[in-house]
């Protein structure tokens, strides 16, 4: 099995925000992939935390990172996770 961490590489150009510039405007804290997918294999963020929603650099999305029926594809162009505790 690949691990997500394997595959995040994205490059959306020039219209991405840096993670700088998505946090400033995101009331949430906001995550690389890579830092959120590291979060969740070490249980440091699980469901009962909070919830999180998948970033592409330009806007937040309303896909929740806990919906189960997600594949690699449906996710692969966000670079961010915003998560919002309980």
């Amino acid at each position: 099995m690949v691990s997500v961490k394997s595959k995040l590489t994205t490059d959306k150009g020039e219209n991405m925000k840096s993670i700088e510039q998505v946090r400033s405007e995101e009331f949430g804290d906001v995550y690389t992939m890579e830092q959120f997918a590291d979060m969740v294999e070490a249980d440091t963020i699980i469901p009962y935390d909070g919830n999180g929603y998948f970033h592409d650099g330009e806007r937040k999305t309303n896909v929740s990172v806990w919906t189960r029926d997600l594949t690699w594809d449906d996710i692969k162009d966000y670079p961010y996770v915003v998560w919002y505790n309980k």
